[in-house]
């Protein structure tokens, strides 16, 4: 079974401690299923990298803190 993995609150290089229990939920998926790739959202440009054999995306997104919260959603597909 191929996995793809979506979450705004994943680890990256700026924030190594952000979501780490997501990222510890994609190890452990790893172990029983292949994870393809983890996109993980962020409204500051980051550039791709690999967490342990996972490709992980942040593709940004356009936000206005607090205002354009219930938007993020079509935001991102701007």
């Amino acid at each position: 079974m191929n996995v793809l993995f979506i979450s705004n609150l994943y680890p990256n290089a700026k924030e190594p401690t952000r979501g780490m229990f997501n990222a510890q939920q994609v190890e452990a998926l790893a172990k029983l299923c292949t994870i393809m790739k983890v996109i993980a959202p962020t409204p500051r440009t980051l550039p791709d990298e690999t967490r342990n054999g996972i490709p992980v995306v942040h593709p940004r997104f356009c936000t206005i803190p607090v205002v354009s919260r219930p938007f993020n959603g079509w935001l991102s597909q701007a």
